[in-house]
């Protein structure tokens, strides 16, 4: 190696431009998908809030679990664009199941007896 060459990690593994071009095309289609779903989070989240402060109830389990898994997705955009996975998510593959549990209501907000119980 000369003294003009770039320095390279230890043991890192040399990239083609090839790959980094085609990773580059993926990544701007992804950035849409990103977008689009961070825009949808988003009405998701408005929608969950006004659905709690009108029935004083956590919204239904569907949409909870559509935004988990939505959550999932944008986490793994941002994993694939870092570097930091190789396979490029939805719509390159299919859309991934939630990354974590779902809390259930009671862990959420605990009942109305536990809040009335004497101190």
């Amino acid at each position: 190696m000369t003294s003009q060459d770039p320095v390279l990690e230890v043991g890192s593994p040399v990239v083609e431009r090839g790959e980094t071009g085609i990773r580059i095309l993926y990544t701007l289609v992804l950035y849409i998908g990103f977008r689009v779903a961070a825009a949808v989070l988003g009405v998701v989240v408005l929608f969950e809030l006004l659905y709690t402060l009108v029935t004083r109830r956590v919204a239904p389990s569907e949409v909870r679990a559509f935004a988990n898994r939505t959550l999932t997705y944008l986490y793994e955009v941002t994993r694939f664009a870092s570097y930091n996975h190789v396979d490029a998510p939805f719509p390159f593959k299919g859309f991934p199941p939630a990354l974590e549990r779902m809390p259930s209501e009671d862990d959420l907000y605990p009942s109305d007896l536990e809040e009335h119980e004497p101190a």
